[in-house]
């Protein structure tokens, strides 16, 4: 007995066909490298209560990742203080400037990045300013982590981080290392096998520190 309860599969639309799109450097770490490893561990504050570090610097030859800790004395600590870096909101901006967990970076260069400096919205023309973005973050009770990605190498010279975070009693706190620590560890890291394109439909958008891609509407979606 022939089944024609399903119909067949329909061909793929059109304005849905797959391309091709060459990986940018400041989207995040290569996919293909395995990092050199910084050995810098920094506490950024201690209030008693609350206190920001980095660790899990990893260097790249296009940039570097790093972990931002926030740790919490106690549970009840963190459900009165928000740990996101990357939802600082215009309408909370607007409600208090001075509310949120501040963060960035910046070159011996004088040039820096934030995370109120938003990932800018041509994904495929290079950013003028060193770039600072959020890869994966998470965490519950005591303790939330971001990982960061920061774009390009930084020259010679002092890095330095700078936090302020008001509503945890943190005023704004610079701690320096030297970049050639970096420097040196991006020259230690291993190139395993030649850089994929990534391959997809439609437009090319960044979601939490990742390149996705989602489909472009057409005129049937309309209908």
């Amino acid at each position: 007995m022939n089944d024609e309860f399903f119909e067949p599969v329909p061909s793929p639309r059109s304005h849905d066909e797959e391309r091709e799109i060459e990986r940018k450097p400041w989207w995040g770490p290569p996919q293909n490298v395995v990092g050199g490893v910084v050995p810098v561990s920094l506490t950024m504050a201690n209030t008693g209560d609350v206190a920001l570090h980095i660790d899990n610097l990893t260097a790249y030859p296009t940039g570097f990742g790093f972990s931002l800790q926030v740790i919490y004395r106690t549970d009840e600590i963190s459900q009165d203080l928000d740990p996101d870096l990357w939802d600082l909101l215009p309408s909370r901006v607007a409600e208090d400037p001075e509310r949120g967990l501040r963060f960035g970076v910046q070159f011996a260069d004088g040039t820096k990045g934030t995370n109120v400096n938003r990932f800018p919205e041509d994904l495929e023309t290079e950013p003028e300013l060193p770039v600072l973005w959020s890869g994966r973050s998470g965490g519950s009770g005591a303790r939330y982590v971001h990982e960061s990605w920061v774009w390009p190498l930084p020259p010679p010279g002092p890095l330095a981080f700078v936090v302020r975070w008001n509503d945890a009693g943190i005023p704004q706190t610079r701690r320096e290392i030297d970049a050639e620590l970096v420097i040196e560890a991006a020259a230690r890291s291993e190139t395993l096998w030649p850089q994929e394109p990534l391959r997809g439909t439609g437009t090319w958008v960044v979601d939490g520190g990742s390149i996705a891609v989602v489909r472009e509407p057409s005129e049937e979606d309309d209908e």
